[in-house]
């Protein structure tokens, strides 16, 4: 099976073509250009050179969230419209579930942080064990202050952009004892891998069915909330 897996969650956007376990290309690229630039030529030079057609692919996979809200739609509309077209499967994955399969080889607790903004940052508590990803409590969107408030032991794996934007504070908390992941922050190859495993189990959506997860409302959303209580209409 053919899967094409994109990541449009944060800066470092990633596209991968994995076949039968094996990445067979990717193309990464970190930089200010908005991904609704760079997405669909990434995608055409990493066929183009592969030398594989759109309707050669047999399953997408995406990360769903958490992360930049512009992302995260860029991405999922993306795989909405090649999906409809060509009646591809599709396979969310949840980014914090990818960060941690990415790092899971340390064989350790671990806890994905991506920098929200605002001072808080997205972050969740992982094990994984061979193919399993196993979440060991909700993810969050939270101070990093707080989130580590709550951590009571440090042997532990800590990765992604919020792990490396507030490693001083990770390693004040842990007394530099923690352990923040080198690894590069691409996650493509990561989601097709996930997906691969989702999708021998059939966990698949249809494209009406593929959503966003956002943790934190968006900006519009709290501003629709904010007129609505203002008005007397926010419950009901």
């Amino acid at each position: 099976m053919r899967i094409l897996a994109i990541d449009t969650s944060t800066m470092a956007g990633s596209i991968a073509l994995v076949e039968k376990s094996t990445l067979k290309g990717e193309v990464n690229i970190h930089c200010h250009l908005t991904h609704s630039k760079r997405l669909m030529p990434s995608i055409d030079f990493l066929l183009k050179n592969l030398d594989i057609a759109l309707d050669q692919i047999d399953a997408l996979g995406v990360a769903v969230g958490p992360g930049s809200f512009t992302g995260l739609r860029i991405g999922i509309s993306t795989v909405k419209g090649l999906a409809s077209a060509r009646g591809m499967k599709i396979c969310p994955v949840i980014t914090l579930e990818a960060m941690s399969f990415k790092v899971g080889h340390y064989n350790k607790i671990i806890y994905p942080m991506i920098d929200a903004g605002r001072g808080e940052v997205y972050a969740g508590q992982y094990q994984v064990a061979g193919d399993t990803i196993k979440k060991l409590s909700p993810d969050l969107v939270v101070s990093p202050e707080r989130f580590l408030a709550e951590i009571d032991s440090w042997d532990a794996v800590f990765y992604g952009d919020g792990a490396i934007n507030y490693r001083e504070l990770i390693n004040r908390f842990s007394r530099s004892k923690a352990f923040i992941a080198p690894d590069n922050l691409f996650l493509a190859e990561a989601i097709a891998l996930v997906a691969e495993r989702k999708l021998a189990s059939g966990n698949t959506v249809t494209p009406e069915q593929l959503t966003p997860y956002y943790i934190r409302p968006s900006d519009a959303e709290l501003k629709k909330l904010a007129r609505g209580f203002t008005t007397g209409k926010g419950e009901k």
